[in-house]
């Protein structure tokens, strides 16, 4: 924790903190999953090997490590930062995530920060032309990990369509 408080202010933390709690529920309605969660578009993707219909990607994000990706699909490679590619990888919000039973809301805050700096399961996602979202079916879990706790409180958080 006194790592956490180093790196990012109380202030900060706060911020973020009151942005989650007020996060609507994850929900399905109409064929249409409305989810809240962290996005991290993804800058680089770039074909690593093919072997029969699987294709391996390392792929880069905004605010996470770099990963490897495997999948049945076929991804636009990009390896400049600035060409905007449609994909995100997203780290879904679960209300358990939060904890309401802390009185002090700077130490529930850095609780929240430090769940939220373990690695996690993401979902690739594509941006469709109509502006929703498909994912994009990977052969295994995802696992990605944020690069700090600074780039947590600097991710974008949205609620998805």
């Amino acid at each position: 924790m006194t790592r956490l408080q180093h790196v990012v202010s109380a202030d900060t933390a706060r911020s973020l903190y009151n942005i989650l709690i007020n996060l609507p529920q994850a929900r399905f309605s109409d064929y249409i999953l409305t989810l809240p969660c962290i996005v991290h578009r993804i800058q680089v993707v770039k074909l690593r090997q093919t072997y029969m219909d699987h294709h391996t990607y390392d792929v880069q994000a905004v605010g996470l490590r770099p990963v490897q990706i495997i999948t049945t699909e076929r991804l636009l490679e990009s390896a400049d930062p600035a060409k905007p590619l449609p994909y995100v990888l997203t780290r879904a919000l679960d209300r358990q995530l939060v904890d309401y039973c802390e009185k002090d809301h700077v130490m529930a805050a850095y609780k929240t920060l430090m769940e939220l700096d373990k690695p996690f399961i993401a979902l690739m996602l594509v941006r469709l032309p109509e502006g929703e979202y498909k994912r994009i079916c990977a052969s295994r879990h995802i696992v990605v990990r944020p690069d700090d706790p600074a780039s947590i409180v600097n991710s974008e958080i949205a609620t998805l369509d």
